[in-house]
């Protein structure tokens, strides 16, 4: 699934250097913040980044409604996520497979997500591409953090400004 955003005001303003370094300091589906809506608390463990280097992260849930959703659905509150860099091209390109081993009944499988940054006249176009998951359903929660990554992003970009 490719998700093409369109938002400017802080990206337009950014170098393409800084806006390769925050996404490659940030190259996870939790970009640029300790929660996600104050559900979910991140933590990173570790970050090796080059080809073959991984990202390891911890994600818990911390909120009432996302503590009783995810026990109902039977998954765990705590998980440990590795994400595995293929291509690290900065300032252009970033391209990891994290494994979603996460969902109950489902095998494990990769996904692999793709950053392009390009110099546009205005400031820095980043396309964000990330591979479909196994169903409608989970293709849209993973839409929807991704598009929850991107808006964390264009907030730390607009406050650096």
């Amino acid at each position: 699934m490719a998700w093409n955003p369109t938002w400017n005001p802080a990206a337009a303003r950014s170098s393409i250097n800084e806006l390769s370094c925050v996404c490659v300091y940030c190259a996870s589906p939790v970009f640029c913040g300790s929660s996600l809506y104050g559900l979910i608390s991140v933590a990173v463990r570790d970050l090796d980044l080059r080809p073959g280097g991984e990202l390891v992260y911890e994600m818990t849930a911390n909120g009432a409604d996302q503590i009783e959703y995810m026990t109902q659905a039977g998954m765990p509150l705590l998980t440990v996520q590795r994400l595995t860099f293929e291509q690290v091209d900065p300032p252009r390109r970033l391209v990891y497979k994290d494994l979603a081993d996460f969902i109950p009944g489902v095998e494990p499988y990769q996904v692999e997500t793709v950053i392009e940054l390009t110099e546009v006249e205005d400031g820095v176009r980043m396309v964000l591409t990330f591979d479909a998951m196994h169903d409608d359903h989970w293709t849209k929660m993973a839409t929807l953090g991704r598009e929850s990554e991107l808006e964390k992003l264009a907030q730390l970009l607009a406050a650096r400004q």
